[in-house]
């Protein structure tokens, strides 16, 4: 729902049903002490204590499942040169995060886990993977 993970700074009230968190639907943008807007970023939110345990046992869950029929993982940055991304997904690609560029490289926040596989395949001479990868990406779009 639109404003989740928007809030006060200071920290949330006590309500065990979320998580320790204020309800994040029915949240609105607040200003805090200094007058500062605190929301998270367009596509992002925030995971409460409940809601990580739910997804934590979940993951764990799927990373068995995997491993049991003999898949691997490989992990990749979370962010990638942007001449990398760009033009690979489509209308898709005004939702990707730019970062600014800090050291004479463009880069951009992985918008799927698809091209960081195939960059990380065509660099490492990889024949074939029975792999899984469960990891964050970052779209420009409500979450």
């Amino acid at each position: 729902p639109k404003g989740e993970g928007e809030g006060k700074a200071g920290g949330a009230s006590a309500n065990p049903k979320r998580g320790g968190q204020q309800g994040e639907s029915k949240r609105k943008k607040k200003k805090n002490a200094k007058n500062i807007w605190l929301k998270c970023p367009k596509g992002t939110r925030d995971f409460g204590p409940l809601e990580m345990n739910i997804r934590d046992e979940v993951i764990s869950t799927l990373r068995e499942i995997f491993k049991r029929h003999g898949a691997v993982t490989i992990q990749t940055p979370v962010f990638e040169l942007k001449k990398t991304l760009t033009g690979k997904y489509g209308e898709d690609s005004m939702l990707i995060f730019d970062l600014e560029d800090q050291g004479g490289e463009a880069c951009s926040l992985r918008y799927d886990l698809t091209v960081p596989f195939a960059r990380y395949v065509a660099m490492n001479a990889v024949d074939a993977m029975k792999r899984y990868h469960i990891g964050l990406v970052y779209r420009r779009d409500e979450p």
